[in-house]
This record gives C-alpha cells, sequence and structure tokens, in this order.
C-alpha cells in the first residue's frame, strides 16, 4: 500500500510539472510572435521624423522628384546629423529604431550643394534627381543611390564605401579622387565618367558601363568585370593594382578581348606586366623574383612603353 502511494505520489509530480513546462512553452511562443508582429515593421517605416514621414524600406512614399525647400533640406539634413550620432553611442540595432535618418528619395536636388554637409552616411537617396550636384569631399558610406541621377555630379573625393549605386546613373560625373571601396556599382552607367587618380577597390562592377571614362592613375582592384559591350573608348587606361590585387584588371583585359578592342585590350596588358613587374622589384618573395622585375624593366617596359 506504501508503495502504491508513492507512486501515485510521484505520478502526481510528474504531472504538476508537466503542466508547468507546458505554461512555460506556451507563454514564450506567445511572446515570440508578439514580438514578430511588432518587428515584422522596419522601425523607419513605422516612426515619424517630427512631421518628416520616413517612407518604408521597400519602397519610396514620396511623389517623383518632389522638390525640398532650402529650410526642410536643412532640417532634414540637421536631424541626420544628430541621428549618426547614434552609430557611435548605440549599438546599430538600437541606432536603426531611432528617428532621424535623411530621406531624400526621388528628391529633384538638381545643382544643389550638398558639400557643405561634409557627411551623408546611411542617407536615402534612392531615385534622387542628383543633375550636376556638389557632393565633393563628402563621406558617403553605406549611402543608398539606388536608381539615382547623379549625371555630372561632382564627387570629387568622395569616400564610398559601401555605397549603394545599383541601376544609378553617373554618366560624366566627377569622380576624380573617390575612393569607391567596396562599393556596389551593379548596372551603373559611368559612361564618359571622370575617375582619375580614383579607387576602385574591392567594388562590384557587374554589368558597369565604362565607355569613354578615364581611368588615369586610377587604382583598378574591382571584385568583378564591366558590361564588355560598353568599353569603348576609355581613355588613359593608365592603371595600377596593389601586389597580388590584379584579379579585376586581368577580368578587364578578357573583356576588351572579347569585345574586339584590341588597342584597349593592349594598354591593359602592359598596366598589368608592368604592375607586376613593379611588385617583383619592390616587394618580392625572392631574389630570382627580384631579377626577373628588373629583367622585364629593361626589356618589357623600357622598349614598349
Amino acid at each position: 500500500m506504501k508503495m502504491l502511494l508513492y507512486r501515485l505520489n510521484f505520478r502526481e509530480k510528474q504531472i504538476s510539472h508537466g503542466q508547468r513546462s507546458m505554461g512555460s512553452v506556451i507563454v514564450t511562443v506567445l511572446f515570440l510572435l508578439y514580438l514578430v508582429q511588432v518587428f515584422s515593421v522596419s522601425p523607419a517605416a513605422a516612426l515619424e521624423t517630427n512631421g518628416l514621414n520616413v517612407p518604408k524600406d521597400a519602397g519610396c512614399s514620396y511623389d517623383k522628384y518632389w522638390e525640398p525647400t532650402k529650410e526642410r533640406l536643412h532640417k532634414i539634413l540637421a536631424f541626420h546629423k544628430t541621428w549618426l550620432k547614434g552609430f557611435s553611442n548605440k549599438s546599430p540595432c538600437e541606432a536603426l529604431k531611432t528617428t532621424g535618418r535623411a530621406s531624400l528619395c526621388r528628391a529633384c536636388l538638381f545643382n544643389s550643394d550638398l558639400s557643405v554637409f561634409k557627411n551623408l552616411n546611411r542617407a536615402d537617396l534612392r531615385e534622387a534627381l542628383l543633375v550636376g550636384a556638389q557632393l565633393k569631399e563628402l563621406s558617403l558610406e553605406f549611402t543608398d543611390f539606388r536608381d539615382a541621377i547623379l549625371m555630372g555630379a561632382h564627387l570629387e573625393g568622395a569616400y564610398l564605401h559601401n555605397t549603394d549605386l545599383r541601376n544609378a546613373t553617373l554618366s560624366a560625373a566627377h569622380l576624380n579622387g573617390a575612393r569607391l571601396f567596396d562599393s556596389k556599382l551593379q548596372n551603373a552607367d559611368l559612361s564618359g565618367a571622370d575617375l582619375t587618380e580614383a579607387k576602385i577597390v574591392g567594388a562590384d562592377i557587374k554589368n558597369t558601363r565604362l565607355s569613354n571614362a578615364t581611368l588615369k592613375r586610377t587604382r583598378y582592384e574591382p571584385a568583378t568585370a564591366p558590361s564588355k559591350g560598353h568599353l569603348a573608348g576609355i581613355e588613359g587606361l593608365d592603371v595600377y593594382f596593389g601586389k597580388g590585387r590584379e584579379s579585376g584588371l586581368v577580368m578587364l583585359q578578357k573583356a576588351l578581348r572579347d569585345a574586339g578592342l584590341r588597342g584597349l585590350e593592349r594598354e591593359a596588358t602592359y598596366a598589368l606586366k608592368s604592375g607586376r613587374s613593379r611588385w617583383a622589384r619592390e616587394e618580392p618573395d625572392t631574389p630570382l623574383e627580384w631579377l626577373d622585375g628588373w629583367l622585364r624593366l629593361i626589356l618589357f617596359e623600357k622598349t614598349t612603353g
């Protein structure tokens, strides 16, 4: 009898414990469903910035080519400056939940001088009209320029790290000395753009148009190849690369060959051999490599340069 009572008591405890466990599971599931409901909407889409609606991340709520007044533009960018401080004082996730990000998607900023603001990191400029705009020396890290029109825009010395320029029109843009580090340039139009002394490092230039672009003293280390159908007329293919980072130039050389642009292909070949020879002389891995670099300089570059 004692044994039977013991077993019944033990079974009762098991059921009680199981009920408590099941209750905990139900509470946890309900809590997770609540979080999904709360965060299924982008924080930026749910917030309002001092009467300025922040468009949803998936699209832009503004009419095409709306024109902000000078006062409104300064107000938007002043809030943006404050908002950016959140990335240094908070975690990125916490900062993204706060209001203030500059939303200028689809804005008409024709010939606007934005260079005075110095820092437009992470601003939303999708589909904006920025023809002839002044963006010199600006920090544009993670800035969104998707589908923007930047024809003839002045981006001299701009810092374009992880900048999204997919499908952007940058024809005849001034990118002298610009730093395009890990930028997204897929399907962008750089026809006639001036990239003199620019640094294209790790950038994705798949299907990018480079016809009539100027590449004088340009550091050329993209991660992908440009559109081989839009390479004619490249001027001053005087490019260089870091040690062991010539793959971008090799891809350009092949694209030029496939396009039948023999003259430009020869220029790319010369830049490739010249760069490899320079690194062999300056940072050789073996004495034989150092000797080979000097022989290439004497026998190849001096006779064909």
